[in-house]
């Protein structure tokens, strides 16, 4: 009976790998039945030089903004690094996150690790800076969706069920951030809560897998303590790094609207938020890139918009063309940065 379930127990992940790939290949399919070639391509042709080089330097922009809130939080508990060091960082941390699947998450092991091989910063620093910078990360993303969802449901641009479940679900992944930041600059420490009731229950069973654990638990509760530690005592740094957040935000914005406006598709303001938004939430599917989720949540969104759906799958190829490069590019940069030597810039 228990040789039984070994192999379909090593099984699962390909099984799971296979799931996601006829997944994407459906939702591709749907995507691209819906649309014109002819129409695509007039979408496509329509980037011009000057454009893309406008678009390429929003993107910059963007991608200083995060190596910049990232720097300010280390240079907040004493360690200050160059700023292009940590921009590649940043750019290596997205390719992994981009094509793991899940809702972004993935690369923040890379982020620590590149840290602390590379510069010798002492793993609670490392620990401290991704902790904030993935809070404000959230923090800004569902806040977004939270008010994306509310302008939609005022407006009445997608129907009430769609965008009430939507506010909803954008409402409760808010209130994660949210309290995480409220028990931090009231000196609770919710984390090391958790982590010292997991090797609790991890000693009922084995007490070797609980010794195991405490290193981790101190780990844990070090780096909570000098969170809430930069919370209480020096706030200006964090809201620093949350204006920061809210710039590579507009710019964001302004990118995303400006792509679609070279690609034809003239949209007010409330419109380019709502695109926004369904590309945002494809994005949290257990899709690795997104791939499908994105192509038909455009072309469903500019369908209830009156657009064209080969508009919405050319902003999407933009979408993917864009997120692809940068993924590779970090990935290459990623690799370089883990078999290079120690630095101690």
């Amino acid at each position: 009976m228990k040789a039984s379930l070994v192999p379909t127990l090593r099984l699962r992940p390909h099984g799971a790998r296979l799931l996601y790939g006829l997944i994407a290949l459906l939702l591709l399919y749907l995507a691209l039945r819906q649309i014109s070639l002819a129409d695509l391509w007039f979408s496509l042709r329509r980037l011009t030089l000057p454009q893309l080089s406008a678009l390429a330097l929003l993107n910059l922009g963007v991608l200083l903004a995060m190596a910049g809130r990232w720097q300010l939080l280390l240079y907040a508990q004493g360690h200050k690094l160059p700023l292009r060091t940590l921009l590649g960082y940043r750019l290596a941390v997205f390719g992994v996150t981009y094509f793991t699947p899940g809702p972004q998450l993935g690369g923040e092991p890379l982020q620590v690790y590149l840290l602390t091989r590379r510069h010798q910063t002492p793993i609670t620093v490392a620990l401290v800076a991704l902790t904030l910078d993935k809070l404000l990360e959230m923090l800004t993303n569902f806040a977004f969706l939270v008010g994306g969802a509310w302008l939609m449901v005022r407006r009445q641009l997608l129907a009430p069920f769609y965008s009430g479940q939507l506010l909803l679900a954008a409402g409760v992944l808010l209130a994660l951030p949210v309290t995480l930041f409220i028990t931090y600059t009231l000196g609770y420490a919710p984390l090391t809560v958790l982590a010292h009731w997991l090797a609790h229950r991890s000693k009922r069973f084995s007490r070797a897998g609980a010794n195991r654990m405490m290193p981790l638990v101190e780990v844990v509760q070090q780096s909570e303590a000098a969170v809430s530690w930069l919370c209480t005592r020096r706030p200006g740094f964090v809201v620093l790094a949350l204006l920061i957040t809210l710039l590579g935000w507009a710019l964001m914005i302004t990118e995303f609207g400006y792509s679609a406006w070279v690609l034809g598709l003239r949209l007010a303001p409330i419109q380019v938020i709502a695109v926004m938004l369904a590309a945002r939430v494809a994005f949290l599917l257990p899709m690795p890139a997104g791939i499908g989720a994105l192509e038909l949540s455009l072309i469903l969104v500019a369908g209830t918009l009156g657009v064209a759906p080969a508009q919405g799958i050319a902003l999407g190829l933009y979408i993917r063309a864009r997120d692809t490069l940068l993924s590779v590019t970090g990935l290459c940069f990623g690799g370089a940065g883990i078999y290079s030597k120690t630095t101690t810039e």
